[in-house]
């Protein structure tokens, strides 16, 4: 059935073709997304080769016409696209010795260069003005212009276009690194030089490099893909190139290919065998090269489908990736300086499945007008749809703009116990025509979180926006006696009643292995991944591990003292040098400490890790072992360091959000309520974010929420009870010069904020 279908399809499409659109998932039963099928010429067309297999492009400089040039085991095709829904084949060039599934082509000064993989290949020179006067409909067998034979194979070639050299990598010569040619006389290519330095070359981009490293602006710089590392060279020099950096990393398999962003700060790469071997997800390396002698690998973008990926370019703001059985992606990079890549279209010419192996597309050219790109399908393994050339338009999405206003008395407010205050968002899509903004406010302990449970509870790090505050208790704590090395001795007053998981507690247990019980003990020496039922809950885990305090039973291997401080304010609990037990943990020893808030918010503090700190459990867990925040599970190491903090919070609950998710059309606005209550708080400062999230950018708003008792005494702007210089710093600064009026500095009550009112408070603040 499946090859009556196939049939079907060749011969419909053979028959005629026009566009056909993508709509619901679907174009001619390619799956896709924003891009439309224009027209395919399948290998049954194209002289019925083997297979293909690279792709480049050119646009006639006289006509404008734009040319497909596409790779096949046998040679090389010629196709005008002018109407890209009815594409002209104009005629081969064969293969210069034997047939090969690797053939390479690039464009400089009119001409192709193809390269291949056949042995005694060598370099075919190909002038494409040929193809100017040629209509078919019966195409022409041409000659190579002119050959280039001082290497045989080669698997690719690549052209500088401003500086008219060409590249050859993974040939015969050169230890496979980087054959050098001058092109500048495109019938008579000679040779310029070779780099062999760090061995086989699979593929490179060479540019005058502008990117933000001063001290190689200018330069004519290579960024090649070597197997396992991607390697920087300066070539401004033939006679002489110079190695840059060599950067290896994690997981390198086969590094492949890769391409410059447009302003060359950064460089994306494939690696072509690492979803293949290691079963992973297809992956996209993201190097960050503001430094060419020190690339920083900042991010590996997870595609989330198991298919090989190949040759990826870049056009503006967008990535043109081939992904064989998964067709080609296309993702939008506007924000590659965070790392981040987002799809926003496709077309999979393999529609039989996205597995990891070789089939379907090989490569595809982005760098024409009105959106329209070329893609080459290999079409081997019997499924023949997914040979020849696509010729495909993306519709690139139209891109929303948010615009927000708010009162900036949101971000401060003050209350007495049980009031409330309603604020309003007004959210509006000022984008482009056709665009649509999705959005969703929600307040947060943090400008953004790295975890939660499923209570709410999220957590942060110094790596992010926690401060590391050590609190030195040392000369006012009282210590925690063990009487022996995997418990604790009874139960310790907190000074408050702390709120954990629904529930407060006002006294907790302090474990001699690293964690804080508050409703039991347990002797589990042996940590694990929470939650875990042989810990009894609620409990914080700053570091749960098979420590080895003094205790009544003191062995050889036991050091470092475990003391506490409790008052209204805070709870401190410090671990000292406490050492490790000593199987395979010799000579370690840690000091931490857990910071515990009325408010629920807790810090752990790292000031002093030594030897191995890598086996620790760190996290907290529920009254019943059914919900848990886990931060680390035999890894800390790698995520721990000395003078270092993590910081837990609840979702504050004095944030409420009314109408805080949906979509926008160009030109709609949407309102969103935000209601702050201190209604069941206590007297104090509260701190959070309100998060604007959307499809064009995030916006996070600052909240501070100032408790009373609900009197508040004149002219006291803080809320701290005092009238001193803070509160008048503020009138002036925060009210007064931004002319903004607060009903509590209004000291003289005239209904203005003005300098008379400053006088009245300074004179108070003096006793006049």
């Amino acid at each position: 059935m499946n090859f009556i279908k196939t049939l079907l399809l060749i011969i419909i499409l053979n028959l005629s073709f026009s566009e056909v659109v993508c709509e619901n998932g679907q174009a001619n039963g390619y799956p896709c997304n924003n891009i439309d099928l224009m027209s395919w010429i399948p290998l049954s067309q194209l002289g019925n080769p083997s297979n293909g297999n690279d792709i480049w492009g050119w646009v006639d400089p006289l006509t404008d016409d734009p040319y497909a040039i596409l790779g096949l085991d046998t040679g090389t095709a010629f196709i005008r696209i002018t109407d890209p829904e009815n594409p002209i084949i104009l005629g081969y060039l064969p293969t210069h010795t034997s047939a090969s599934l690797w053939r390479d082509i690039k464009t400089y000064d009119n001409h192709a260069f193809i390269v291949s993989e056949a042995g005694g290949h060598g370099m075919q020179v190909f002038d494409l003005t040929q193809l100017r006067d040629l209509n078919g409909p019966n195409p022409i067998t041409f000659s190579e212009t002119a050959h280039y034979g001082l290497f045989g194979n080669s698997h690719n070639i690549v052209i500088n276009e401003e500086t008219g050299f060409a590249y050859a990598v993974g040939c015969d010569d050169c230890s496979g690194g980087l054959h050098m040619i001058n092109i500048q006389n495109p019938s008579n290519p000679t040779y310029a030089g070779c780099y062999s330095e760090d061995g086989y070359t699979h593929d490179t981009q060479c540019v005058i490099y502008r990117g933000a490293d001063t001290e190689y602006f200018g330069r004519e710089i290579c960024f090649s893909s070597n197997e396992d590392s991607v390697t920087v060279t300066d070539v401004t020099n033939k006679n002489n190139p110079t190695t840059i950096s060599i950067n290896g990393y994690d997981g390198s398999q086969y590094t492949h290919q890769g391409w410059l962003t447009e302003d060359h700060n950064y460089f994306l790469c494939n690696d072509e065998l690492d979803e293949y071997y290691d079963g992973i997800n297809t992956s996209t390396y993201i190097w960050d090269m503001t430094s060419l002698d020190n690339p920083v690998l900042i991010n590996v973008h997870d595609h989330g489908t198991p298919n090989i990926d190949h040759n990826l370019y870049i056009e503006d703001n967008y990535v043109y990736q081939s992904h064989y059985t998964a067709g080609l992606r296309i993702h939008d990079i506007s924000n590659i300086s965070d790392g981040i890549m987002e799809e926003v279209a496709f077309f999979d010419i393999h529609p039989e499945n996205n597995s990891t192996t070789f089939d379907g597309t090989w490569s595809n050219y982005p760098f024409f007008e009105n959106n329209i790109i070329i893609v080459s399908g290999i079409g081997d393994n019997g499924f023949s749809e997914s040979g020849g050339l696509f010729i495909l338009e993306f519709n690139e999405p139209a891109y929303p703009q948010l615009s927000l206003g708010y009162d900036d008395a949101i971000m401060e407010t003050t209350l007495g116990q049980g009031d409330f205050e309603n604020y309003q968002l007004q959210l509006s899509n000022i984008g482009e025509e056709g665009s649509t903004l999705s959005y969703q406010v929600s307040s947060s302990s943090f400008t953004s979180d790295l975890g939660s449970d499923d209570f709410g509870n999220s957590w942060n790090n110094s790596d992010n926006d926690v401060e590391f505050n050590w609190i030195d208790i040392e000369n006012i704590s009282t210590p925690v006696n063990f009487t022996n090395n995997d418990s604790a001795n009874g139960t310790i007053p907190i000074g408050f009643e702390f709120p954990i998981y629904g529930q407060t507690y006002s006294e907790c247990s302090v474990n001699a292995n690293g964690w804080l019980g508050f409703a039991g003990d347990s002797n589990a020496w042996d940590n694990t991944a929470l939650p875990n039922t042989e810990v009894p809950g609620p409990a914080l885990f700053p570091f749960w591990d098979d420590l080895n305090p003094v205790n009544d039973n003191c062995n050889q291997y036991c050091a470092g003292d475990v003391y506490y401080y409790s008052s209204d304010e805070m709870f401190v609990v410090t671990f000292d040098q406490v050492a490790h037990w000593w199987t395979g943990f010799e000579n370690s020893f840690y000091t931490f400490q857990v910071v515990m808030y009325p408010s629920g918010e807790f810090h752990f503090n790292y000031l002093d890790l030594v030897g191995d700190f890598s086996s620790a459990t760190i996290g907290m867990q529920n009254q019943n072992a059914s919900d848990a925040l886990l931060i680390g599970f035999n890894n800390s190491d790698a995520i721990l360091d000395d003078n270092y903090a993590i910081s837990v919070k609840q979702v504050p609950s004095w944030i409420n959000v009314v109408n805080g998710t949906g979509d926008l059309s160009q030109g709609q606005s949407s309102t969103v309520s935000v209601t702050i209550s201190a209604e069941d708080l206590n007297i104090g400062m509260y701190e959070a974010y309100l998060v604007v999230n959307t499809n064009d950018q995030d916006v996070t708003i600052p909240l501070v929420l100032n408790v009373n008792d609900g009197f508040q005494l004149p002219g006291d702007i803080n809320s701290d009870g005092q009238l001193n210089v803070q509160d008048v710093v503020i009138v002036v600064t925060g009210y007064i010069l931004v002319d903004q009026y607060s009903e509590i500095a209004d000291m003289n009550e005239d209904g203005q904020l003005n300098v008379l009112d400053v006088i009245i408070l300074v004179n108070i603040i003096l006793g006049n």
